[in-house]
């Protein structure tokens, strides 16, 4: 089965101005598997990984309830790229679950590609 690319939704965990130790701590709350994308700053690290509804976050819990980050400094990044210029997005319950449990930010981005152009 051939996947739609008209349009993607993802869900993303971001964490901003990160220590180097905080950043350490929150790479042993997540499973080993976790693909995580890191840009550093002049004022620390962001941290980017994606969501999954097959993941345990109690660790991801524990490491935000122990570090004492501020809240301004971490959200739940939704993303989602389409051919439309207009779309919305439903947020599945794992993601409410994670957003209700960590009180952080939600940030969202919306990318309209618009179709293709034929070549000249």
């Amino acid at each position: 089965m051939q996947e739609d690319t008209s349009r993607t939704e993802r869900f993303y965990m971001r964490f901003m101005a990160l220590s180097a130790s905080a950043q350490r701590a929150l790479r042993e709350a997540l499973p080993p598997t976790t693909e995580i994308r890191t840009r550093t700053h002049e004022d620390g690290t962001t941290v980017i990984f994606q969501l999954s509804d097959t993941a345990d976050y109690e660790p991801l819990y524990r490491f935000l309830d122990r570090s004492n980050l501020d809240p301004a400094t971490y959200s739940v990044w939704i993303s989602v790229v389409t051919e439309s210029d207009h779309s919305g997005v439903s947020v599945p319950n794992y993601v409410l679950k994670l957003i209700r449990r960590i009180r952080g930010g939600l940030d969202y981005s919306f990318v309209a590609l618009g179709p293709e152009l034929p070549d000249d």
